[in-house]
């Protein structure tokens, strides 16, 4: 029977702008299992499915499917029926999905791993007629249950024939997220499969010899024409055991085992194998065809698989369970023909039979260029969800496109076509956002809470906090006689939903604002008031953990946290723990060990360690003490101020270095991001003044005196603020203009004896679009004050622009206080370290310090040195350097942590981890000597503006026989032990070796790991989106520096290093090296 589906002859007038389609194909059959099993009569001895340990021809797996299609048929299961297959993938369960077909019952997969919750819903909603498991399995005893693999398949072919069932009866049933928190069952059809298998064979035909591989669950639409694509043509297909296809290095053994050829996959497991082998090109090279889908594909994932395959396809798909899986097609190898400026691929165009629209909110297509809305249509489209009547007609729309009819499925996707017709989908129609890593579905949690009895309806959005955090907010209105709090709303959210999805403030309103057509209308909400995150009060807490609590929710933005919880999955990062334990210090007068934390990070380990006197808690060990500071503080308030004040240790290493640098500007730290709205150049001008005036140190020189280097701070400090209109710039030049104006800031070295340690620079490009670059000295700020500047400024911002009075503050004196403080405790006429007859305690904890430095140290003067490929660099005075920068999100890194068997592993404990290694393989280093960048600023300057840092040394000896645990170990012991027990200025411990004649030679170190926030992610303008912008300066400090930003999706990584010795390819081996390692911590080898 052949059938030829077409489409209307004359489509509508409006169709040509927006619509993209292509004709159908002619089709032999309406249902899958046909096309099998004609193949299965050409080649009944042809091999059909592989497995680890045994495979089954075509013949074979006819008959078997044959025989199970009958015994569903004498149990009445038919066309109508459901039926649930409860089996792993395997043998067994291929059969089952087969017979499923012939039998015309909808197959509905369930995974062995769904929560038993889940499998109960999905049990009492679809009501399967009967479940195929292969174990014995507690099901609900209504429902009938029979065992695969106890049945005795040795029937002959003489069955009878199956049906080819109508292209629109039910083939199958598979469940997704929901956006209501309910799953959804989707209900696809024959025709869905027939259209994606028919693509496949049309566009990416098989060839002779091939071998394909099932690796998708499935329940994953995938599944489908991953099966019956390649064993309908007769190429047989492996199947691995699940976790197998889970982890990497296994995957990629059975895939050279099987000669696999080709294979479909998501992003982030293809970027997993890359950096998993050290040449994936060499491991596999028959496997010539990769598909992609899933997830965005990234340009630089891109050209990070070419550079292993550069002879085979990879192929960026797009598709959803309501397309029967993927509908559209790119060939990434014509990615260099693209003048792309976005970071991601296009999907391509659609595959015969799909009819792509994109379409306006009012159903009408959008010129080439413009965004819009993604709708389907064609044979792909399933059947709508199960027993889901509302949200059906929500997004299967009547398709007016053509007189034909049928269903235009709205995808939720914003897309836009470029000018040879291939799709770029840009990001989501509906409302999802990401906190702390976990992707939330704002309509679902609306939905949960309008489900209170005594909720009317809600509201919720989200912005981002001076922090970088996203915040979840909800409006919601009540009945008038409702006697409800927010404390009650809490409860009602933890009770239903994941910890991450509860929202961080609730209002009350009257009236909910609407739209004429009775929509809410979001934009009519109150304003957010810029406050703090309230603190949900609990009684069920002794005072300590309730203390900690809130230290813990005031620093990770949460209303409340359990003390249970690790801090690392409530939204922690390393940077937020050192602040907590800085917290927990200052406020309990002792130090909590950082190696006995991270082993148990809870609130629940903090009290223990508190309690464990003996063992775990001590008093401070830090050389700072805040009461001396406080009375330097004090003495000069009330008598002189601070117009001359000596340099900190740090800042006379930055200025002495900074004269030896005859180029460039390595010591300005300049950051720049894109703002989108209406920024009030006055409003800005005005906040910058005041945080200057209220910061004095924005506004100090540096001149030279007998006595060294001195900062002064001036009683009227002047800013340098320009603004450059730039309205005129064209699209085309934008981009370059941008970069250039960036360069330029960052090049501008800063004369403190003449300017001050501020510039700030605006490009004025549009009404409502501007970019903001921001250059301070190093000698006056680190990271932690770079992120404390920008949060200072939108603060000063939001006064401004709302013309609200300026507040009555003191001028913040704290960083001169210090540096005062530090030299008098450092100077050259100080009594020597705890030698005096009644030491300070500054001086007790420096000589112990400087004593754990002599026990720790080797002999510096015989450090190796670090390998470079042009070796004469170093003796150029050369500070032009470049960056390699890669990116890992926070969930992947949160995964790779849970797989590592070791307890006590931090982010940066693996990031440095992953760093030495990749040092060693990429350059040989050995015996290494890595600074790390470390704070000496005292707990109560956290929001002090200041340069406090220094660089520590972590020397770590590596070579082939060093296991993962044990390079893990070695990290951990020297990080925890210099943050615990060395941490004072790094050049005190150097001079103190030098006046015993150690050391003598020793030059700084060739390599430096620093672990910043990155600061424009707390910029937050009132009524203006702040977009960071990524950038290079064209200069490095150091040899060669490893640097980890935090964003607030996840990490990103710069290898920065000096021209004049390394060339890039080395580096670039390097950056992959490091993420080949990060990813092989999982694996002690």
């Amino acid at each position: 029977m052949f059938t030829h589906i077409t489409k209307a002859a004359v489509p509508p007038a409006h169709q040509a702008a927006g619509t993209l389609s292509t004709d159908n194909i002619t089709r032999e059959f309406s249902s899958i299992h046909k096309y099998f099993e004609n193949q299965a009569l050409r080649s009944p001895h042809t091999t059909a499915l592989i497995t680890e340990d045994q495979s089954l021809t075509y013949d074979e797996l006819d008959a078997r499917a044959n025989q199970l299609a009958a015994n569903l048929e004498q149990t009445a299961i038919g066309p109508g029926s459901t039926v649930a297959i409860f089996l792993p993938r395997s043998i067994d369960a291929v059969v089952a999905l087969l017979a499923c077909l012939k039998s015309g019952a909808a197959q509905l997969p369930i995974s062995m791993n769904y929560p038993i919750s889940f499998i109960e819903f999905i049990l009492d909603d679809a009501k399967p007629n009967l479940i195929l498991t292969g174990d014995e399995v507690a099901f609900d005893s209504s429902i009938d249950t029979l065992r695969v693999d106890r049945l005795a398949f040795h029937a002959p072919r003489d069955l009878p024939t199956s049906t080819d069932w109508p292209g629109d009866a039910p083939a199958w049933i598979l469940y997704t997220s929901g956006s209501t928190g309910r799953p959804k069952a989707v209900k696809g059809l024959h025709h869905g499969i027939i259209q994606r298998c028919e693509s496949l064979w049309a566009l990416q035909p098989f060839l002779e010899h091939e071998v394909a591989i099932q690796n998708t669950a499935l329940t994953v639409v995938d599944s489908h024409w991953e099966i019956w694509g390649p064993l309908s043509k007769g190429i047989p297909v492996v199947l691995l055991d699940d976790d197998i296809n889970q982890d990497p290095r296994r995957l990629v053994k059975s895939l050279r085992k099987f000669k696999v050829t080709r294979i479909c996959l998501v992003p982030s497991l293809l970027r997993s194998m890359l950096t998993t082998a050290d040449d994936l090109g060499l491991e596999l090279p028959h496997l010539k065809q990769w598909i992609v889908s899933g997830e965005p594909l990234s340009s630089d994932l891109v050209r990070l698989f070419y550079q292993s395959f550069p002879d085979a396809i990879l192929r960026n798909q797009y598709g959803l369970t309501e397309t029967s899986a993927d509908i559209t097609s790119f060939d990434t190898s014509l990615l260099n023909s693209y003048s792309m400026k976005t970071e991601f691929v296009p999907i391509g165009s659609p595959f015969p039979g799909v009819d792509a629209h994109i379409l306006d909110e009012n159903l009408m297509p959008v010129a080439d260029g413009v965004e819009g809305e993604l709708f389907i249509a064609g044979d792909c489209v399933v059947d709508g969800y199960l027993n889901r009547p509302d949200l059906s007609a929500e997004r299967f729309l009547t398709n007016t496109f053509f007189a034909a009819g049928g269903s235009l499925l709205s995808t939720g996707d914003l897309a836009y076509r470029l000018e040879n017709g291939d799709i770029f989908v840009s990001g989501r129609a509906d409302r999802q956002v990401k906190v702390r890593g976990y992707r939330v579905e704002l309509d679902g949690l609306e939905s949960l809470i309008a489900s209170h009895v005594d909720v009317i309806s809600v509201a919720a959005i989200s912005y981002r906090d001076t922090k970088g955090h996203t915040i979840l907010i909800t409006y919601v209105q009540t009945h008038q006689d409702a006697d409800i709090t927010q404390e009650a709303i809490r409860e009602f959210c933890a009770d239903n939903l994941p910890k991450y999805m509860i929202p961080h403030k609730i209002f009350f309103l009257d009236d909910m604002p609407r739209t004429p057509s009775g929509k809410i209308n979001r934009k009519a909400l109150p304003a957010v008031p810029n406050t703090a995150i309230e603190i949900v009060d609990r009684h069920d807490l002794s005072i300590t953990k309730d203390t900690l609590r809130r230290i813990w929710c005031r620093l990770l933005d949460l209303p409340d946290v359990d003390s249970a919880d690790p801090f690392f999955q409530a939204g922690g990062d390393s940077l937020m723990l050192i602040a907590m334990l800085s917290e927990v210090r200052t406020l309990f007068r002792c130090d909590i060990p950082l190696q006995r934390f991270v082993l148990e990070p809870t609130i629940e380990n903090i009290c223990r360690l508190l309690n464990d006197t003996e063992a775990a808690v001590t008093q401070s060990t830090s050389f700072i003490d805040i009461d001396e500071i406080q009375a330097e503080l004090s003495e000069k308030k009330t008598s002189t101020p601070f117009h001359e004040t000596p340099l900190s240790v740090a800042q006379s290493s930055i200025y002495l270095h900074e004269q030896f640098a005859v180029e460039g500007n390595p010591y300005g730290i300049t950051i720049s991001a894109v703002l989108s709205g209406k920024l009030n150049l006055e409003a800005l001008e005005a906040a910058v003044t005041y945080v200057v005036k209220t910061d004095p140190i924005l506004s100090a020189r540096i001149f030279m005196t007998a006595d060294g280097p001195q900062q002064r701070i001036h009683d009227n400090p002047s800013i340098c603020f320009d603004v450059i209109r730039a309205r005129r710039i064209s699209d085309n030049n934008k981009e370059r203009y941008i970069k250039k104006q960036i360069t330029q800031v960052a090049s501008m070295r800063l004369d403190l004896k003449q300017s001050p340690p501020l510039y700030m620079r605006v490009l004025k490009i549009a009404d409502k679009e501007a970019v903001l670059i921001i250059q301070v000295h190093h000698l006056i700020c680190d990271g932690q004050s770079m992120r404390v500047f920008v949060q200072r400024l939108s603060e000063a911002y939001t006064i401004s622009a709302t013309s609200k009075p300026w507040p009555a503050k003191e001028p913040d004196l704290r960083f001169p206080a210090y540096c005062r403080w530090e030299n008098q405790l450092f100077g050259s006429d100080c009594i020597p370290y705890g030698t005096a007859d009644t030491p300070t305690r500054s001086q007790r904890a420096v000589a112990a310090a400087l004593e754990y430095w002599g026990k720790t140290l080797p002999d510096l003067d015989k450090a190796v040195a670090l390998k470079s490929d042009m070796p004469e660099g170093a003796h150029s005075m050369s500070v032009s350097g470049r960056e390699v920068v890669v990116e890992i999100d926070k969930d992947t890194v949160n995964a790779q942590l849970k797989r590592i068997p070791l307890s006590g592993v931090t982010p940066f404990h693996l990031f440095f981890a992953s760093y030495s290694s990749a040092l060693y393989q990429t350059l040989g280093y050995s015996d290494q000597a890595i600074g790390f960048v470390t704070g000496l600023r005292p707990d109560e300057h956290g929001d002090a503006l200041g340069c406090y840092v220094t660089a520590l040394p972590c020397f770590i000896d590596i070579g082939d026989d060093t296991t993962n645990s044990a390079l893990l170990t070695k990290v951990g012991d020297t990080l925890w032990g210099a943050l615990a027990h060395g941490r004072i200025p790094f050049e005190v411990v150097l001079n103190h070796l030098r006046a015993k004649g150690q050391a003598m030679n020793f030059r700084g170190f060739q390599t430096v790991v620093s672990f910043d926030d990155l600061a424009t992610r707390f910029l937050q303008l009132r009524g203006v989106h702040a977009e960071p912008l990524s950038f290079h300066s064209g200069f490095s400090k150091f040899p060669l520096s490893f640097n980890t930003e935090v964003t607030d999706t996840g990490f990103v990584f710069s290898f920065e290093y000096r021209t004049a010795l390394y060339r890039e390819e080395t580096i670039n081996r390097l950056a992959q090296t490091f993420l080949h390692e990060l990813f092989s911590f999982s694996v002690d080898s």
